[in-house]
């Protein structure tokens, strides 16, 4: 994730991020030989924009708008033409920390890519009865679709409201988002603040500085804060900038792998990527009322498949820690953790939780959530799932696991993206099927 940049003209325009890659700069040029990778990753991890909460001013507004070399900006003096746009002027830049879109679907974030909402063309599909189906490439299914016109991101012209927002009230943001402004700043507070720091406080009540990011299990302390996971926003966020009711349900609790060469990459050998405590499920349901079924059998009129606290995987963790791919089933529970099929381990102690941890469910109060199937930001694949659940083989994924010929598509991908890099038949063979089967084991 992290690259040379020295020798990198910082004059040529003003980079938001530019304090960061100065000091990137600056270990790379001036420390000996040998200790040029320990440096540079020490450096940037000190200096991180957010650092768990607020960055300098200037990284996302404008003081002057359109005075020398500072560009016009958006509502709000901020940077970009909209706030995603704004987020995006460093999220986008290739090579630098939290990188969340790339040109050809590189970005193995644990969200992922944006890319493959910029994608178009056609794809060919193979059919259960092995015919091939020439097809347009929807981008607009293929995630969270975030308005950023700086980047080329457009609404989604085919879904104006999320989805499963049917049973949302006034307390969800699902009642009143749509597809027109949906932004980072949906899911994400750029100024990170917390529940008692919005805006002057509340009732004069405050809470210690944010010290750190709280992305990576570091826990407050009586003199310093940490910031919430990944700045997820909390439940006063519409509260202190409308007036609107609190949302219903708080931020998850998760760490990311604290290696700074891995905290924004998820790796194909499962050793690095984010451990998932509890609430992620209820966090995402703000949005999406209905799509929150925390019984632990299937029902429900718009989502059948049971997520959240309760949808316990007591019935399912033999498979889950036996399964290595289609029928092979020789795993153990030490090492059976899948980031294709991640879960959430019942707690909320952040120190119970390790980026690096491999293995499976043990205990009894590991739970299915939104994110066990899908991801966050974007994926290759209908609905932003981690694999492609229309193919009967993996190996036909559409797009498939290897940019070639059958496939039309104006931007070439990287070898294996979709897979975060994965060569299906190297990791699982050449006739594996639906990753549901890691729970399921119908195969």
């Amino acid at each position: 994730m992290l690259s040379p940049l020295a020798g990198e003209d910082m004059s040529i325009k003003y980079n938001p991020c530019g304090h960061l890659i100065s000091a990137r700069v600056a270990a790379i040029v001036f420390i000996p030989a040998a200790f040029i990778l320990f440096m540079a990753i020490s450096a940037s991890a000190s200096v991180m924009f957010h650092s768990g909460g607020v960055g300098d001013c200037e990284g996302c507004h404008v003081m002057h708008p359109g005075g020398p070399g500072e560009p016009q900006g958006g509502p709000g003096y901020i940077r970009g033409s909209d706030p995603s746009s704004t987020c995006l002027n460093c999220h986008a830049e290739k090579g630098m920390p939290y990188q969340v879109l790339s040109t050809d679907g590189s970005v193995f974030s644990p969200g992922g890519d944006f890319f493959w909402l910029t994608e178009s063309g056609t794809v060919t599909i193979v059919n259960p009865d092995g015919s091939k189906t020439v097809a347009p490439y929807n981008d607009f299914n293929k995630g969270h679709s975030i308005v950023a016109l700086d980047y080329g991101l457009t609404n989604n012209p085919l879904m104006q409201v999320p989805p499963g927002n049917s049973s949302c009230d006034a307390n969800s943001p699902g009642f009143t988002v749509t597809s027109d402004d949906f932004s980072c700043i949906n899911c994400h507070d750029p100024h990170g603040r917390l529940p008692n720091n919005a805006y002057g406080g509340n009732g004069g009540v405050s809470l210690p500085p944010i010290s750190q990011s709280g992305s990576y299990g570091a826990t407050s302390s009586k003199s310093y804060s940490v910031g919430k996971y990944r700045l997820l926003n909390r439940t006063d966020w519409d509260n202190v900038r409308t007036g609107a009711p609190l949302w219903d349900h708080g931020v998850p609790v998760a760490v990311a792998d604290s290696d700074p060469r891995y905290h924004f990459s998820e790796t194909a050998d499962n050793r690095h990527h984010v451990d998932y405590g509890s609430g992620m499920s209820e966090w995402c349901s703000n949005c999406h009322c209905d799509f929150l079924n925390s019984g632990n059998t299937s029902g429900g009129s718009a989502h059948r498949h049971p997520a959240g606290a309760k949808a316990l995987m007591t019935r399912v963790a033999v498979n889950y820690n036996s399964y290595i791919s289609t029928g092979v089933f020789t795993g153990v529970e030490e090492d059976s953790w899948l980031s294709l099929v991640p879960f959430e381990r019942g707690v909320t102690n952040v120190t119970q939780l390790n980026g690096e941890r491999t293995d499976g469910p043990s205990t009894g109060k590991e739970n299915v959530m939104c994110l066990t199937c899908h991801r966050a930001h974007a994926s290759a694949f209908d609905h932003d799932t981690r694999w492609d659940t229309y193919a009967t083989f993996l190996n036909d994924s559409s797009p498939g696991p290897i940019y070639n010929v059958g496939q039309d598509l104006l931007k070439p991908y990287v070898t294996n993206a979709p897979y975060y890099g994965r060569d299906i038949n190297t990791a699982f063979g050449p006739k594996q099927r639906s990753l549901c089967n890691k729970c399921h084991a119908q195969d």
